[in-house]
């Protein structure tokens, strides 16, 4: 029985680890989107 529950919790922290590490690449990535556009808008007003 105590096996079968820290099998579980194993499971759970897991999961929860790469949720997670997936949230943090997508706030990374949304973060690099909005530093990389602003430079383009500069670029076209200036021309």
């Amino acid at each position: 029985m105590a096996f079968f529950i820290v099998r579980i919790l194993l499971i759970i922290g897991f999961v929860y680890g790469v949720y997670y590490f997936l949230a943090a690449k997508n706030k990374e990535k949304k973060e690099t989107k909005n530093e990389e556009t602003p430079p383009k808008k500069d670029s076209w007003s200036d021309f």
